[in-house]
């Protein structure tokens, strides 16, 4: 399915604590990224759904060497539909919010 669904369904089995089918979607995810199929934010947000901090950054620093378009909907996006500040204070993200002018 679309990325959007895939994080969807991801962030949902994630909220209610569903975590073995929300880390068996990652893993196709990394593998469909891996090979072009699926762009890095993708893998980012589903790794910010499950609150993993460490490689959600990785995959958004990829998106961003990589000049993924949807990397400049990031914040818009966080905050909008994931609904979470916990990247916020983290300062490597901070730096990336500035790289793509976001800091705001």
């Amino acid at each position: 399915g679309s990325p959007f669904m895939r994080w969807g369904l991801v962030h949902v089995h994630a909220s209610a604590g569903n975590r073995k089918p929300a880390e068996e979607l990652l893993e196709e995810t990394i593998k469909l990224a891996k090979s072009g199929v699926l762009i890095s934010t993708t893998v980012a947000y589903i790794y910010i759904s499950l609150g993993e901090k460490k490689p959600a950054l990785l995959w958004l620093e990829k998106a961003y060497h990589d000049r993924e378009p949807n990397i400049s909907w990031l914040r818009i996006f966080l905050e909008s539909w994931i609904k979470t500040d916990f990247l916020d204070s983290d300062p490597e993200y901070q730096k990336l919010l500035q790289k793509i002018g976001q800091d705001w």
